[in-house]
């Protein structure tokens, strides 16, 4: 059986005891220190301040155990934060005096170092200050700093971040969604079942996306090469087709690369039709004009950086239907429905 050495006198025995009481009152602290929140100081000018109220009760939602602080209005806002954060051993420091516009807000962040102030515009009546807004533009200005505990230089603050600081430094806001403006160049194949042959067009689109998902498209569908319609005994007429649209269009801004698009509108078709006749036919050249009513769908692959890949098709109406006669017979409809399919490449103007 093995067997452990004891002290080897009185005073070893009662060093090992004392010992072994500093151990755990030493552990006890540690414990207790990794349970309590991170503290926050706010400084005031006198009890009963609503702003303050207003804002502990903002930080104690994030994780900080807040303390108000009195303070004389005449003592200089940095000086009197970095002594509270300090004596007081907050993490941060905040205070909010009145300024011409509205309020100054300060604050001091022991994590990183930094004071920051910030002014915020408010009521220009005295008596109806916005509390809220003031409250969350100083939790707003706190995070912001408390947020460069993730930058890859060392820190500069003289306390380190714990558990609940590292969260609200994780806490990344959405980025705000800028408007943009894009282009489409591609070929388009227009097809309209009815006796009209496919014609390859080229595909303009102008997007405009505001800071949603929601925006607004211009299509422009220039004819190429014509369709064709034959008659062995009377002849043949070409048929250009000319669309100019306006839709709104939906793109799933997410952070796939393959991005869904949809869009709902309608555009004005101008048909070009050119006869050729046969034996004793004369040919002859009209033009007509229809509503077209479309919704479209497809998929944006990007590619880079403000280049993408767009493919995409869109199904009308034309309202009325043009038709291709020939000797006064009816050979053929136009826009019963119409079908183009597109491939665009599209780029991102800065």
């Amino acid at each position: 059986m093995p067997t452990w050495p004891g002290p080897s006198s009185p005073s070893e025995a009662l060093a090992t005891v004392r010992w072994t009481i500093l151990l755990a009152a030493w552990l006890a602290t540690a414990g207790a220190s990794a349970d309590r929140r991170p503290l926050v100081t706010i400084a005031v000018d006198g009890p009963g301040d609503p702003v303050a109220a207003r804002l502990r009760a903002e930080l104690e939602a994030l994780g900080f155990e807040v303390e108000v602080l009195e303070a004389p209005s005449l003592v200089p806002s940095r000086p009197l934060l970095e002594a509270a954060a300090r004596d007081r051993g907050a993490i941060a420091a905040v205070r909010i005096v009145p300024s011409q516009a509205g309020v100054e807000v300060w604050v001091f962040d022991r994590v990183t170092g930094k004071t920051v102030l910030r002014e915020v515009v408010t009521d220009p009546d005295p008596a109806r200050p916005d509390f809220e807004l003031i409250a969350l533009r100083a939790v707003e200005l706190l995070r912001a700093s408390l947020m460069e505990v993730e930058a890859p230089h060392p820190s500069r603050g003289e306390v380190r971040p714990g558990p609940v600081v590292r969260a609200i430094a994780e806490r990344r806001e959405a980025p705000t969604r800028q408007p943009s403006m894009r282009l489409a160049l591609g070929p388009g194949i227009a097809l309209s079942p009815g006796g009209v042959g496919p014609a390859l067009d080229v595909l303009f689109e102008v997007r405009f996306e505001p800071a949603g998902s929601i925006g607004a498209t211009v299509t422009a569908l220039v004819p190429t090469l014509p369709a064709n319609v034959t008659d062995e005994d009377k002849g043949s007429a070409s048929v250009l087709v000319a669309l100019l649209g306006a839709d709104v269009s939906w793109r799933s801004r997410s952070a796939w690369r393959l991005e869904p698009t949809a869009g709902a509108g309608a555009a004005m078709a101008l048909l070009h039709m050119r006869g050729s006749a046969a034996g004793g036919y004369v040919g002859a050249t009209d033009d007509t004009l229809s509503l077209v009513p479309y919704v479209r769908g497809g998929a944006r692959l990007t590619l880079w950086r403000g280049l993408g890949l767009v493919a995409q098709t869109l199904v009308g109406v034309a309202i009325p239907r043009p038709s291709i006669r020939f000797a006064g017979t009816e050979v053929a409809q136009w826009g019963g429905p119409l079908v183009v399919g597109s491939l665009a490449l599209e780029v991102a103007l800065p």
